[in-house]
């Protein structure tokens, strides 16, 4: 995968930049990203030049980012509900079988 040249107004040409892989997270890929810039004078901008062709590589890539999941199990004690939303105060007024 390479950025194009709109952001490599921010390197200095004799620095390369480097991208590690750092770690995969639960719902992240995470980068480490490091370039040479001759002044900090607008960080800002700075790092929206940066992100911005980093994303466009990575959505051309074909690359998606992972979404974020959650399991969650209910038990309930027999006679206790009628249907699962009573155990927490809530009503269904048809339960399937009941």
């Amino acid at each position: 995968m390479q950025v194009g040249s709109e952001g490599s107004w921010v390197r200095l040409p004799d620095k390369p930049v480097d991208v590690l892989y750092a770690e995969m997270g639960d719902s992240a890929m995470i980068f480490q990203v490091r370039w040479w810039i001759e002044s900090c004078e607008d960080t800002r901008r700075m790092f929206d030049r940066v992100h911005r062709p980093l994303q466009r590589a990575i959505n051309e890539a074909g690359i998606e980012s992972p979404n974020p999941t959650q399991k969650i199990s209910l038990e309930v004690e027999a006679g206790t509900a009628n249907h699962p939303l009573e155990a927490f105060g809530g009503t269904c007024p048809v339960w399937p079988g009941s």
